[in-house]
């Protein structure tokens, strides 16, 4: 299980409050397994910020909204846990599910995305390869000279 964050732009040009998405979320794809990923927003002014989360029947999550007081400037975390459920409890197919997500000030949408959950056993990306095959060719070389 693994959760990497990447910023998101502000939802105004000229300083609104900012979300930081995840990124990639990994499971194995097993029924009953727990997980968790995190969002983040930078408050702009004081206000009740929230994140709301895409429901999917593969997955059931704690809350699929959470609500934050946040003064401005500040930063918070919002956490998000979940459950790996698929049909009957088996689990899922491997593969990439994509999540929805919006962001709210004070209720009003300010900001929205996507990002994948990948399950199970996932094929090797070109830039992976690419890089292996790299690393390969330097150990070569470094071991004629």
């Amino acid at each position: 299980m693994a959760a990497i964050l990447m910023p998101m732009a502000s939802a105004m040009e000229s300083g609104g409050p900012e979300v930081t998405a995840p990124r990639d979320v990994t499971v194995q794809a097993l029924g009953g397994e727990t997980f968790s990923f995190n969002f983040g927003i930078k408050a702009d002014e004081n206000a009740t910020y929230s994140i709301k989360i895409g429901e999917r029947s593969e997955f059931e999550f704690d809350e699929t909204q959470i609500d934050i007081e946040i003064p401005a400037g500040d930063t918070r975390t919002f956490i998000f846990n979940g459950e790996v459920i698929g049909e009957d409890g088996a689990g899922i197919s491997d593969g990439k599910y994509v999540m929805t997500w919006e962001a709210f000030k004070n209720g009003t949408k300010f900001n929205s995305g996507d990002f994948e959950i990948s399950a199970g056993e996932q094929a090797p990306s070109i830039g992976i390869i690419a890089a292996i095959v790299g690393i390969g060719i330097i150990a070569i070389l470094r071991k004629r000279s």
